[in-house]
């Protein structure tokens, strides 16, 4: 090769480079909102399970990851603990399969799907549930089914692992023993204010300590 060919080459390579590293930078932004998205749903599921390696619950839900998010921010209430949790399709809904996640809370069973289009969810208080039945005839091996009053609602395609044996027997247990949940007692918006409100009568003489006190304690336990 002649020093020609030789600078035509490295002029190539140069080319080459600089052309793929400002791929890399235009890319970049999405390679870093997809890193924090897998972050978020690691964190999740570690909440969820109680376990911070969630690689197999990560393998196993791969195809849920929309309605991982959406059931942990617009779904859940602040209040509820998360028991246990599957994979599971809804079956058919306005000619649509509906693939998402089923959650056992402290007082309900739901159901919550989203996706780039829709988002759909469901749920049914433990009290409401007469019964389940998983897999038995004529159940298929992958099917769940619960029975609410007298309708009965099957969910599909859920796999059978050891985490959906543990939760069969917390949804049982809590169908059994159904309790509701004690909702959270952190001071409302309205209460904030009333104390802000007491705290400058307090400041500008208006409320003495113990008056003060007095009103502080009827705000937070009325």
């Amino acid at each position: 090769m002649g020093l020609r060919e030789k600078w035509k080459e490295n002029k190539r390579q140069i080319r080459e480079a600089m052309e793929k590293r400002e791929e890399e930078l235009n890319n970049e932004p999405k390679y870093l909102a997809k890193q924090e998205r897998e972050k978020k749903i690691h964190d999740i599921l570690a909440k969820w399970s109680g376990d911070s390696d969630t690689s197999k619950l990560e393998r196993q839900l791969y195809g849920n990851k929309n309605s991982i998010l959406y059931a942990d921010k617009e779904v859940l209430k602040e209040y509820e603990s998360v028991l246990g949790f599957v994979g599971a399709d809804y079956g058919d809904v306005q000619n649509k399969k509906i693939f998402g996640v089923l959650i056992i809370t402290d007082d309900r069973l739901l159901f919550a799907q989203k996706d780039k289009k829709s988002s759909f969810k469901q749920s049914w208080k433990h009290n409401k549930i007469n019964g389940i039945k998983d897999g038995v005839f004529p159940l298929k091996p992958h099917q769940l089914q619960i029975e609410v009053g007298k309708s009965k609602v099957i969910f599909h395609r859920i796999k059978k692992k050891d985490q959906f044996n543990t939760f069969i027997k917390v949804l049982q247990n809590k169908i059994d023993n159904p309790e509701v949940p004690k909702k959270s007692n952190k001071p409302t918006q309205n209460k904030y204010k009333l104390l802000e409100q007491i705290a400058k009568l307090k400041d500008d003489g208006t409320l003495t300590e113990d008056e003060f006190a007095a009103e502080k304690k009827k705000i937070l336990e009325g």
